[in-house]
């Protein structure tokens, strides 16, 4: 009480004048951006594109990746925001997810066949919406599905990637590590780290 009426004198206001009932509000940027990311916005970010394999002068589809430039809808959705920490980001990219979960889950009846592969946050495998998630349609949703993790996010969450990779298994999903460059082959074993694939 004496720091805001210090501060009040400072700045040549009445501590009287601010009404009693006006209690701080907490802000939650991860409900802002629910309300602001539309559906419309997730399918104008969204690419559906294949992961091939190639070996020798052999090609095959392996599946489908839908993925979501964040770049694009952050330059093109999300330009009134300001989102530069790392923090921030972490929080846009946890909402991304549930809004990719929401539109897998609404077009399943059109993927269910194919090996649907799905970029995701550590954070987010670990939350009651994926537990939702993977429940869809009876559990066949993710029958074919893979989940893949950036390396940056595995690295700075390593304990976390190593109980979701464990978890993700038990379910029969896939485990990828994504954005791997040649350099950091050299001390990345796929079988050390129990994932069934890197790209």
């Amino acid at each position: 009480a004496k720091d805001e009426e210090k501060l009040a004198d400072l700045l040549g206001i009445s501590v009287a004048e601010r009404p009693s009932s006006d209690a701080s509000v907490r802000f939650d940027m991860a409900e802002m951006l629910r309300g602001a990311i539309t559906t419309e916005a997730v399918f104008d970010s969204c690419r559906r594109q294949a992961i091939v394999c190639f070996d020798d002068s052999r090609r095959e589809v392996l599946g489908h990746e839908i993925y979501c430039s964040l770049d694009y809808l952050r330059q093109h959705h999300l330009a009134s925001f300001l989102l530069e920490g790392p923090g921030e980001i972490e929080i846009l990219s946890r909402v991304l997810d549930e809004k990719i979960m929401e539109v897998t889950a609404s077009m399943a009846s059109s993927i269910l066949l194919d090996r649907i592969h799905l970029n995701m946050q550590i954070q987010t495998v670990h939350s009651d919406t994926f537990t939702d998630f993977i429940a869809e349609h009876d559990g066949k949703l993710i029958e074919n599905m893979a989940i893949e993790f950036s390396m940056e996010n595995a690295i700075a969450n390593w304990w976390e990637f190593e109980d979701a990779c464990e978890f993700l298994h038990s379910l029969g999903i896939q485990v990828g590590l994504d954005r791997i460059t040649l350099p950091a082959l050299e001390f990345l074993s796929p079988r050390k780290m129990n994932v069934d694939f890197i790209k």
